[in-house]
């Protein structure tokens, strides 16, 4: 069976194991930090919508999330 470890140094920590995370608990995330492994959302194709004002905001959210590895890119 696999253990959940610290490397020396403490900078890699190894989950073998099970790794529970209590209710009230946070997972504090860096800019810039990637989760590689996890599902990504399914790619969105940008709106081709012509009379709506938020187009623009809706379509810089997508690309944010492409950006930032959330959602599969086009």
């Amino acid at each position: 069976m696999l253990k959940n470890y610290t490397e020396q140094g403490g900078n890699h920590t190894v989950i073998g194991g099970a790794l529970t995370i209590k209710e009230g608990a946070t997972l504090n995330i860096e800019t810039g930090a990637k989760l590689n492994g996890l599902p990504k959302a399914a790619n969105q194709a940008a709106s081709t919508e012509t009379t709506s004002p938020t187009k623009a905001e809706f379509n810089a959210l997508l690309e944010k999330l492409k950006a930032a590895g959330i959602m599969i890119a086009d």
